[in-house]
């Protein structure tokens, strides 16, 4: 009995040993970024709780929904932009990847036919390194009109340890996906916009322009006034009646909200029977030095983007793998700004180097001409869900927010 008492003790030493090294070389990490400026003393406490909480958590997923997201305040345009900030600069340390041939695929489309109606389904994988180092997929569908239905699509987000596998979150994911949006077109305006802008032209009023026009006013006192076209006047009314003490004026014409407009946001969405039927944006109606904002369908003039604008996207290799998936032109296929930059690049029509990423700008000191007409294409991303998710996941559980599932 004796024997078997000393054998346990070693055993037990021995274990103490080996996590007391482990903590050590996590501590050790922890004061690196710390001298450069990269990891706060209250970020490091929190990382050292969630070390402990993933120890009680071994087997047990945290579930979100949107009224735990929404009632205890996890998606606001300031923690959301945190972390698409900290995404962006993964990205351009290349430490991230996707779906697809080129690991940068936006995701897997699948149509399910159902009498006239199709419907849409997407799955986007990726894995985002860093202290990330979280794999996850977003799944959503069918992504049409649905009669008495909130919503036209129904975001889901899935979030795996980056080495295991091991699940550790689901989040609803409908707002999440509206604010990660509007982040992002944040993020491209800070870099991208001139100083002091006074106007905005806003085309589609809804909930991602919504939220986008609510920071740009708390970060830009500059603004005098925004113009907005709608496809309803309710829609319309519902986005002036959020914002009061500035003027907005609204139009028919797109051409009124583009001209002398600083920053024009265009999101009107998807649905359109052919390109004539999108947005068209004279190189007439364009302001020296304008900021087009493109997270939906949109249509410019080659000769525009030839020779007059800067050209910035989310992510140029998601277009070309857009234009491996769906062929060649792709454009008309998908009417994404960045999918007609690929087209054209394939065409001659513009070198490859007149293109960014936005993080080109953003961490690689890359310089745009603000004087120019800058366009930017954004076309959402699954590691823009795994930043925002990951980081959502964990203020939940130092709230003790949210509800255990068993694995």
């Amino acid at each position: 009995m004796l024997g078997l008492r000393c054998y346990k003790r070693r055993i037990q030493i021995l274990f103490q040993i080996i996590l007391a090294r482990i903590l050590k070389k996590i501590l050790i990490f922890m004061f690196h970024q710390r001298s450069r400026g990269q990891c706060s003393l209250k970020q490091m406490q929190i990382r050292i709780d969630l070390i402990k909480e993933g120890i009680k958590m071994d087997g047990k997923i945290l579930y979100l929904s949107e009224k735990n997201l929404i009632d205890n305040n996890l998606l606001t345009m300031t923690k959301v932009m945190g972390s698409i900030e900290k995404m962006f600069e993964l990205m351009y340390q290349q430490d991230y990847v996707m779906g697809g041939m080129n690991q940068n695929s936006h995701g897997l489309r699948m149509y399910v036919e159902k009498g006239i109606q199709k419907n849409l389904y997407i799955a986007m994988p990726g894995h985002l390194g860093g202290l990330y180092n979280t794999t996850g997929i977003k799944f959503h569908g069918p992504n049409r009109y649905l009669p008495g239905k909130k919503n036209e699509t129904n975001h889901l987000v899935l979030l795996y340890d980056g080495d295991t596998g091991e699940p550790k979150g689901v989040i609803s994911a409908n707002v999440l996906t509206t604010i990660r949006t509007a982040a992002v077109s944040a993020f491209a305006t800070k870099h991208l916009a001139i100083s002091e802008p006074q106007e905005i032209g806003i085309v589609g009023p809804g909930k991602i322009n919504t939220e986008y026009v609510k920071w740009i006013l708390e970060n830009y006192s500059s603004i005098k006034r925004i113009k907005v076209k709608g496809r309803s006047e309710y829609g319309v009314e519902k986005f002036k009646n959020k914002f009061k003490g500035i003027q907005i004026d609204s139009y028919e014409d797109i051409e009124y909200v583009i001209r002398e407009s600083d920053i024009i946001s265009i999101n009107t969405g998807f649905t359109f029977e052919n390109v004539t039927d999108m947005p068209f944006v004279r190189e007439k109606w364009i302001k020296e030095g304008a900021l087009f904002i493109c997270p939906s369908f949109i249509k410019f003039t080659d000769s525009f983007l030839q020779n007059k604008a800067n050209l910035i996207v989310d992510n140029y290799q998601m277009y070309e793998s857009y234009a491996q998936e769906l062929g060649e032109p792709v454009y008309h296929k998908l009417s994404y700004l960045g999918n007609l930059l690929v087209d054209l690049v394939k065409k001659g029509k513009i070198d490859r180097k007149q293109i960014y990423n936005v993080a080109d700008i953003a961490y690689g000191g890359k310089k745009i001409n603000k004087q120019m007409a800058t366009v930017f294409s954004s076309g959402g991303m699954s590691i823009e869900d795994i930043a925002v998710g990951n980081d959502v996941l964990n203020e939940a559980i130092q709230m003790g927010v949210g509800t255990y599932l068993e694995f």
